[in-house]
């Protein structure tokens, strides 16, 4: 006997569209939204509470200057500080802030990509091989404990007071966070990704390249993101100590004039540096780490 078989479809589907198809696709649609109306709420709740403790700092800090804990000529208003940083910013290339800026973001930049450069090799090479985290881990682990301060005297000695001394200081505090993230994560790749990649005889920078690095890619952003906010600090401290440019100097030349609240306009100003350049690369990471198991896991 002969059974006709006829074939359902939902509105909107093309005729011939399995049901059970349909029906999958509609639930995936509905947790899609869900999902982004859920991380919708998390932004908005985010930036409430990040205006808020920032709303709180400065009545705090205004309160304590009422209360005495803060002298008031050394502490200014708060909104006495965000107005004369406005008006740095306003002035624009004409003022000193953003010429400042620029000279330290050069260096901050040079030295964060040669710190990340250097840091994803040497993490690589020592991850993946036992004798080289033999031979170089207690080396770098004494070295990583010395303050990066404390090789200022000998960058000046070695390269001056220029560029290339804040660059030598710069790279060495930056560099500690990349290598390690990078030298942890490739230790913990599963060894089934390496069985594969010696059957099908894969040369050791292809298999760096095709499968250690897509890998361990979450672990090295996660070095790039201390790094940077480290990098940064350490450039602008750097600028104070031995630069006659940048941010830094810039602070300490208008504390060495008695304006005081220029210079905590410049502090303010770089910590809003710091905090835009982190909101950047979790931007960054979020579309370039998507596909990451560890990254959903890390942010579900």
């Amino acid at each position: 006997m002969n059974s006709v078989h006829s074939t359902v479809s939902a509105p909107g589907q093309p005729v011939g569209a399995d049901l059970s198809t349909t029906t999958l696709l509609t639930t995936w649609r509905s947790a899609d939204r869900r999902r982004k109306a859920t991380a919708r709420r998390r932004v908005a709740v985010n930036t409430a509470l990040t205006v808020a403790s920032f709303v709180g700092a400065a009545v705090l800090w205004d309160l304590l200057r009422v209360v005495g804990v803060l002298p008031v000529q050394f502490f200014p208003e708060a909104l006495e500080i965000i107005g004369r940083l406005g008006e740095e910013l306003a002035a624009g290339f004409s003022g000193k802030l953003l010429i400042a800026t620029g000279q330290t973001a050069l260096t901050w930049l040079l030295g964060f990509i040669t710190a990340g450069i250097l840091g994803v090799i040497i993490g690589l090479a020592v991850g993946n091989s036992a004798y080289a985290s033999a031979t170089l881990g207690p080396l770098l682990r004494f070295v990583r404990s010395t303050p990066a301060v404390a090789f200022v005297p000998a960058a000046i000695l070695v390269a001056g007071i220029g560029l290339e001394a804040k660059l030598l200081i710069v790279v060495f505090a930056g560099i500690w966070p990349i290598l390690l993230n990078t030298a942890a994560g490739v230790r913990h790749v599963p060894p089934q990704y390496r069985d594969v990649a010696k059957s099908v005889r894969l040369p050791n920078l292809e298999v760096a390249r095709t499968v250690l690095l897509p890998t361990i890619a979450p672990s090295i952003v996660s070095g790039l993101r201390v790094s940077m906010s480290l990098t940064l600090a350490v450039t602008v401290g750097v600028d104070l100590l031995i630069g006659a440019s940048g941010l830094g100097a810039l602070i300490n030349q208008y504390r060495g004039v008695g304006n005081i609240t220029s210079a905590y306009a410049g502090i303010l100003w770089a910590g809003l540096l710091g905090t835009v350049l982190n909101l950047i690369l979790l931007a960054v990471e979020r579309k370039v780490l998507f596909w990451s198991p560890e990254y959903r896991r890390k942010n579900a």
